[in-house]
């Protein structure tokens, strides 16, 4: 995730406050895409469900 975040030219602070914008922490995050214009997508992991 570091490498990720370095090479948009962004931190886990600005991840962390992205993501809160969602409503939870970067941890619970499964998924989060950066368009790089600015459009952010943030889908959380889904708990209990195991197989």
């Amino acid at each position: 995730m570091s490498q990720n975040l370095k090479e948009i030219n962004k931190d886990y602070n600005w991840l962390e406050t992205e993501v809160r914008k969602f409503g939870y922490n970067p941890e619970e995050a499964l998924l989060v895409t950066y368009d790089g214009k600015g459009q952010i997508f943030c889908q959380k992991k889904e708990k209990g469900k195991k197989k």
